[in-house]
């Protein structure tokens, strides 16, 4: 039986009044996330003291670094991915033409390779559900389709090994899993963990290889091992869009929530939960390994 893990560790609120936050990364100790409503992505530290803040001419959608340092970001609507270099957000790819719907998460590798996921179908609309691809974005922003027959696919990690690509499909309640080619291409898609009932959206790994999975309609975030079973889960009022793990230790389990139904501008937060296995890595240099939404 999994164990709430409320009952040793509070929950503890690091920041209130968002928009919708959701993408939460953890990068050299901020935590950044989008929100989405406000158009806005936002960095605070582990304390909650906000860093930054940048304004997106798009909703921001996923997060992830390339080796320069420079900051992708998802242009949800226009389907477009956008760089910051510091200063200001441009185009570094037009994905408009791989894709007719929304973009979603994004998953930077270590090498500069970024993973796209999206809407194959208008799930605003509720109009039914069709297979969709990831897109495979390089380093000179050409892009390609990679994996396939994802229904909804949404938040992604990759394995420390860098063999194995983790991605959460919410109209299938499953996370799936392909094998990483050299060239990035993404092979042997299987079913990595059922999660019947639930909604899979943003996710992490740990240091044991276990994912923690945000769940938006059953108000949750869940720790899953290969296979499904289900680890820890813990009862979050609202509902949880993304998590990562970070901190000084790699051990705070941050989870973004908004409302969803309806949405409510100024109800999202962020909390901040210590739990016991710590994040892949203490400061794994883009992000990649780790978390997005």
């Amino acid at each position: 039986m999994a164990t709430d893990i409320r009952e040793r560790y509070p929950l503890r609120t690091l920041v209130e009044g968002l928009s919708f936050p959701e993408s939460a990364r953890w990068r050299d100790g901020w935590l950044w996330f989008s929100d989405l409503v406000s158009g806005q992505i936002r960095a605070v530290d582990g304390a909650g003291q906000e860093m930054e803040v940048i304004d997106s001419p798009d909703e921001p959608g996923g997060l992830g670094w390339l080796p320069d340092g420079h900051l992708l970001v998802v242009g949800v609507t226009e389907r477009k991915l956008l760089r910051y270099n510091g200063r200001r957000l441009t185009e570094f790819a037009d994905l408009s033409g791989l894709t007719d719907y929304y973009l979603k998460a994004l998953l930077v590798d270590s090498a500069g390779r970024a993973y796209v996921s999206c809407s194959g179908y208008d799930d605003q609309k509720a109009t039914a559900p069709q297979p969709s691809q990831l897109i495979l974005v390089e380093m000179n922003g050409t892009a390609r389709r990679v994996g396939s027959d994802l229904l909804l696919a949404n938040g992604m990690a990759i394995t420390p090994d860098r063999q194995t690509l983790i991605v959460a499909e919410t109209a299938s309640q499953r996370l799936s899993a392909f094998d990483i080619a050299a060239d990035g291409s993404l092979d042997r898609h299987r079913v990595w963990g059922r999660l019947a009932g639930l909604t899979p959206g943003g996710l992490c790994l740990d240091r044991e290889g276990a994912v923690w999975v945000a769940s938006p309609l059953s108000s949750e975030v869940l720790r899953i091992r290969e296979g499904g079973e289900i680890l820890d889960r813990i009862s979050i009022p609202g509902n949880p869009t993304s998590c990562v793990l970070g901190g000084d230790e790699g051990k705070t389990l941050f989870v973004t929530v908004a409302a969803l139904l309806p949405p409510r501008p100024g109800s999202g937060r962020i909390e901040a939960i210590p739990v016991a296995i710590g994040a892949t890595d203490k400061g794994a240099p883009f992000g990649s390994a780790r978390c997005t939404r």
